[in-house]
């Protein structure tokens, strides 16, 4: 992204201003359309914008993360209310180091599984 004499940025050949994008991301959840429908430009250029500006991605990236916390006290409020599926969910997700949860974690190492093919066994259930 090059900078003009002007103040704004340029991403193949188009003028932004990035001002505008950072001011126009809070509330917007970090979605990008609601940026889009804030500033005018175009998705994919506010995407490319963010991937180029440190400024705008620490802005968005801090945005993303509050709706993140939003989404967790809520979790956290329903399963002080009790809610069972919420309680089933949060542990499967979370409590995997306790045990919880339908998926083993095998840790960083690639898996390896030896078969050892018994032919006495195979003779027996022919019959």
């Amino acid at each position: 992204m090059k900078r003009s004499k002007t103040g704004e940025n340029k991403l193949k050949g188009q003028s932004i201003n990035i001002k505008r994008i950072l001011k126009a991301i809070p509330g917007t959840g970090g979605i990008l359309t609601a940026i889009e429908a804030k500033t005018g430009y175009a998705w994919l250029t506010i995407r490319k914008a963010i991937d180029n500006n440190p400024d705008l991605l620490e802005a968005w990236n801090t945005e993303r993360e509050k709706v993140l916390d939003m989404a967790e006290s809520g979790l956290i409020r329903s399963i002080q209310s009790g809610d069972a599926q919420d309680r089933k969910w949060y542990l499967a997700m979370q409590g995997r180091k306790r045990g919880y949860g339908d998926k083993i974690d095998f840790g960083d190492e690639p898996l390896k599984i030896k078969i050892i093919y018994d032919e006495r066994n195979e003779s027996e259930n022919a019959d």
